[in-house]
């Protein structure tokens, strides 16, 4: 749980954060299922950073991205099940910064790190960006830090993301992505 007073000079940098890999898998990461209901359980543990790996559901019009486990080349899904990610997107907003479910680390900033295993198929990856922006666009961290954001020299990015001072990501989602994802919405 993080004092309010102590954020003032303190940025992300200077903080350990708790994670969870994989946290929808039941028990084994290959040939078990995926379930919504773990993933939640894991969240009210207090993890302040996951990763989830997206991938294609189908091919075609209606593709839509999912949740597993698995390889990007060839597409391949290592578990008996998919779930759509705008399940695990209302798990998030529900319960991360809920203090009657995770307690004292409700304010402090959420990290998600989205391994995009869709071989950059922009349809996919435009209803990502649409279904995190319905999920979660009161929690998102603003324009000033995306990948986008203005660059102070030629390599590196300005303000760069571990320079954020924690009073600015109380209550917020931080966003990395894994993957290609140039020229889609979620650049």
């Amino acid at each position: 749980e993080l004092n309010h007073q102590s954020l003032t000079p303190s940025e992300l940098r200077n903080f350990y954060i708790a994670s969870a890999y994989r946290p929808y898998v039941c028990y084994y990461h290959k040939y078990d299922y995926v379930s919504i209901e773990v993933f939640k359980e894991v969240l009210k543990a207090g993890p302040r950073m996951i990763e989830l790996e997206i991938f294609n559901s189908d091919y075609g019009n209606k593709v839509e991205p999912v949740v597993s486990v698995g390889e990007e080349k060839g597409e391949w899904m290592y578990t008996l099940n998919a779930i759509h990610i705008k399940q695990f997107l209302r798990a998030i907003n529900e319960t991360v910064f809920n203090t009657n479910l995770v307690g004292g680390v409700a304010k402090d900033p959420f990290i998600i790190l989205l391994n995009l295993k869709t071989n950059k198929n922009i349809k996919c990856l435009n209803k990502l960006h649409k279904y995190i922006y319905s999920e979660l666009n009161q929690h998102l961290l603003g324009t000033t830090y995306s990948y986008n954001a203005k660059k102070t020299t030629n390599t590196e990015f300005y303000p760069r993301i571990l320079d954020i001072p924690l009073i600015e990501c109380q209550n917020k989602v931080i966003l990395f992505a894994h993957g290609d994802f140039e020229d889609t919405n979620l650049e």
